[in-house]
């Protein structure tokens, strides 16, 4: 039976109890005598979510930790479930190093408390090293991730993953962004189509991949694959990382095209509004259509955590003798500075603290090094550091550098 006929059925199924129930008033209920109707309803259509990772890896080894952050705010928000766009080891290995970066993606995502879904990125396939076989790590992922295409259902949708790190089945050269190897093969094309046959009645499509072959710099045919997805009229979205930026690339014939930034990965720049950010992208279904939002990694809070005893604990961070510089910095007759500085952090509160101290860069003529430094405080816990304070001679400042702890 098509989905569209379950979900008529189902309509059919509501009518008949409401005729034992009746309906209340669409508005606020009150017994104030005015005012109610300027509060309506909200819509009542069975609104979802899921949310899509970007790139893990590509960068140094903490960005494990930026990845078990966010699975940490996804499980505050809850969705339905979790989708990748790849790149979940960092590979470019041999098996046993390839096996370990395996097993720490896959303990750090066993901390969702809804499914998640894997995309194979060339990261997590390029092989490096002796005894090479001929499709690289693929055995190896189909064995420990899933296979590299699939599709599954879900309420009104139906979600289908691409593999777009076939490479030459002729020579087994794999790679991106050149000729020869960024066609998808035959078998998937033939996969695929099929595939949006038997997902025609579902009211939404979404597509993930590793690379997005639309952008200029690719030379596959993607072309013959968008030409696949526009076909039933029913695919609303395609997702994509690989270049560890966000980018909008618009609708083309009814399908939106969206690349993720990193959740984890190397960046090259820390400017969100630039794309270049740690985030996650928030999908919320509806009827009516289809809302995405990129949220920052480490930005949701869990106000339950908020208690008094916590507050009060923080306080002490906020209103305490925190940072303290013992010495004092000693300005020369002709108003220059060398000097180095000892300061030292303390963390009076009774939790773990991770912080940055920076320095003020708003005192002009000075030069301070470093500019800034990253600590982790357990309770109780001090650090010391030396800053090198540096000023030219010619005039006296008008202001001082003072440090800032920003936590």
């Amino acid at each position: 039976m098509h989905i569209r006929s379950l979900a008529l059925l189902g309509i059919a199924t509501i009518v008949a109890v409401s005729t034992r129930a009746p309906l209340l008033a669409q508005h606020v209920h009150t017994n104030r005598p005015r005012g109610q109707q300027l509060l309506p309803l909200p819509e009542e259509d069975g609104v979802w979510h899921f949310v899509v990772y970007g790139d893990r890896t590509g960068g140094p080894p903490e960005g494990i930790e930026v990845l078990a952050q966010a699975v940490k705010d996804t499980n505050l928000l809850d969705p339905d479930l979790v989708m990748t766009v790849g790149d979940l080891v960092q590979g470019y290995n041999a098996p046993p190093l390839w096996m370990a970066q395996m097993k720490e993606f896959k303990e750090t995502m066993a901390g969702l408390r809804m499914p998640w879904f894997p995309v194979p990125g060339n990261h997590d396939i390029y092989w490096r090293g002796a005894d090479r076989p001929f499709g690289h790590h693929e055995e190896n992922y189909e064995t420990h991730f899933g296979p590299l295409w699939y599709w599954f259902p879900h309420k009104d949708a139906a979600f289908i993953v691409l593999y777009t790190d076939e490479g030459n089945l002729e020579t087994g050269d794999k790679g991106f962004a050149r000729k020869g190897v960024d066609d998808m093969s035959p078998a998937q094309l033939e996969w695929l189509g099929q595939t949006l046959k038997e997902t025609q009645d579902y009211r939404h499509v979404f597509v993930f991949v590793h690379h997005p072959r639309w952008l200029p710099n690719y030379f596959g045919n993607w072309d013959a694959v968008h030409d696949l997805l526009k076909k039933p009229g029913n695919v609303t979205a395609v997702f994509a990382g690989h270049i560890h930026r966000a980018i909008y690339s618009g609708v083309r014939d009814g399908i939106e095209y969206l690349t993720l930034g990193t959740t984890g990965g190397y960046k090259d720049h820390d400017v969100p509004r630039a794309g270049w950010m740690h985030h996650y992208d928030v999908v919320t279904v509806r009827e009516r259509g289809v809302q995405v939002a990129a949220i920052p990694v480490g930005q949701v809070v869990d106000p339950r955590g908020l208690t008094e005893a916590h507050l009060t604990d923080l306080q002490k961070l906020i209103e305490g003798d925190v940072v303290r510089v013992p010495d004092p910095l000693i300005l020369q007759g002709d108003g220059s500075v060398g000097a180095m500085l000892k300061v030292s952090i303390e963390n009076p509160s009774g939790q773990p603290v991770e912080s940055t101290l920076l320095i003020d860069a708003g005192a002009e003529g000075w030069f301070v090094r470093p500019d800034h430094l990253h600590l982790k405080l357990r309770p109780g816990a001090s650090e010391s550091a030396t800053f090198e304070f540096l000023r030219a001679p010619g005039s006296f400042p008008e202001r001082v550098p003072r440090f800032a702890l920003k936590t």
